[in-house]
C-alpha cells in the first residue's frame, strides 16, 4: 500500500492523488494524537461527497472520546513529575532553614 500524507484546509477538505488500484488505508490523525483508520477498496477519481467526510467524522469522534493507556501513563508520569518538585523543594527549604 502507498503512502501518502497530506493536511486539512480551514473547512476540512483535503486532496489525496491516487495512482494505481486499491485497496488503500485512509488514516486520518489529529493534532491532539486521536487517530481514525478506514479501508477504502474503490476509490473513483473524484471528490469524495459530503456522507463519506461523514463517515470519517463519526469514527474520528468514537475515537475522540477513547481513554488510551499512553494518555494514563502520561498522566501519572505528570504527576510524579509533580511530586518530585515538590520533594525536591521542601527538601531544599529544610536544608536553608538548619
Amino acid at each position: 500500500m502507498p503512502i501518502i500524507s497530506t493536511k486539512s484546509d480551514a473547512n476540512g477538505h483535503f486532496y489525496i492523488p491516487v495512482s494505481g488500484d486499491g485497496p488503500f488505508k485512509v488514516v486520518v490523525e489529529g493534532s491532539n494524537g486521536h487517530r481514525a483508520e478506514r479501508m477504502a477498496d474503490n476509490i473513483l477519481k473524484r471528490s469524495l461527497g459530503r456522507s463519506e467526510f461523514e463517515l470519517l467524522r463519526e469514527d474520528f469522534e468514537i475515537f475522540k472520546n477513547r481513554i488510551y493507556l499512553r494518555d494514563i501513563i502520561g498522566g501519572v508520569g505528570y504527576m510524579l513529575g509533580l511530586f518530585g518538585i515538590l520533594a525536591l523543594l521542601a527538601i531544599r527549604k529544610e536544608k536553608n532553614s538548619k
